[in-house]
């Protein structure tokens, strides 16, 4: 995969120690407008919502997927 966006700057790259990252979840969409949709919706807002009581930080990166021969 090819790494196409990101949700915003963090910063220069580091280790662990200065940025923990304890979990990565990955979804798949045919497109980003069938993304935007489905965070859009009142699932997607709800599912946020509650992310966010659990979660300190979310930093989303939209890929590409590309094939290797």
């Amino acid at each position: 995969m090819r790494l196409v966006a990101r949700e915003f700057e963090k910063g220069p790259p580091c280790g662990y120690a200065e940025l923990p990252i304890d979990g990565i979840v990955e979804l798949w969409f045919e497109n980003t407008d069938t993304l935007n949709a489905a965070f859009a919706s009142p699932e997607g807002k709800r599912t946020m919502a509650h992310a966010k009581t659990f979660l300190a930080e979310i930093t989303a990166f939209v890929v590409e997927e590309s094939r290797v021969a």
